[in-house]
């Protein structure tokens, strides 16, 4: 019903610009017709809107040591498309242990949203989109929410996570540890990338000219794999 009042309010606006000549002008009058219907939308439908339309936030064991969250455990500020539909300025926390978004609902209190309904999303200058499991587009790509760093012919991509380590001693002790796995989309397939000779591997022809940029900008693969891949990745495409 709401997408039906949508549209047909849509259409009473846009008929309004109906006048205006095919021009840029007249493009421009259209699209802010546009945009005014969907803020009217969104003034409509108010605490209705469907990215409320989540799960109950379960929390952890207050022992556990660090957090399973994506740089901070503070919200932070982001966008999401979800449900086919585009939100900005969300308070929001990304869950990389579980992963799973958690945003602050209108009353105050923390939701998780429906992995399945989240087509992408960005925070903290990092945008995430959702990935299917598909055996014949490489190896080691599971579903989930991928961190797109880099993307041109070649692409790389990273898989976010934090592992809950356990330790015995007199006790258990329990601890989030943050783990990268690092992925290159390169002539039709993801390939896992963990190291520097893997690295080069993945960027033939070209891996002596990057050896050799790489060496000449001083920027090693153990100090910074994240760095170094990007780097190379986009030297490549340069190449090419």
């Amino acid at each position: 019903m709401q997408r039906k009042q949508l549209l047909l309010l849509c259409a009473v606006i846009i008929a309004q610009t109906a006048s205006a000549q095919d021009t840029a002008a007249g493009e421009k009058l259209v699209q802010r017709a546009e945009k005014r219907a969907i803020d009217s939308y969104y003034r409509y439908t108010g605490n209705q809107s469907r990215l409320y339309n989540g799960l109950d936030r379960t929390f952890y064991d207050p022992a556990i040591k660090g957090d399973p969250y994506y740089l901070s455990d503070s919200l932070m500020e982001g966008s999401v498309l979800y449900d086919s539909m585009y939100f900005e300025n969300v308070p929001m926390l990304y869950d990389i242990y579980k992963d799973e978004l958690t945003v602050r609902h209108f009353k105050g209190y923390k939701i998780v949203l429906l992995n399945e309904k989240i087509t992408s999303f960005s925070i903290s200058g990092h945008h995430f989109v959702a990935h299917e499991y598909d055996k014949n587009a490489g190896f080691g790509m599971h579903s989930g929410f991928y961190d797109h760093l880099y993307a041109g012919k070649t692409m790389v991509l990273a898989r976010r996570t934090k592992l809950l380590n356990e330790k015995i001693t007199s006790q258990v002790e329990q601890e989030f540890l943050p783990h990268d796995n690092f992925y290159i989309w390169k002539d039709g397939a993801y390939r896992s990338c963990a190291t520097y000779h893997g690295l080069l591997d993945i960027l033939k022809p070209g891996s002596k000219d990057i050896r050799h940029y790489l060496k000449k900008n001083k920027i090693k693969f153990r100090n910074d794999p994240e760095k170094v891949i990007v780097t190379a990745v986009r030297f490549y495409d340069s190449l090419n």
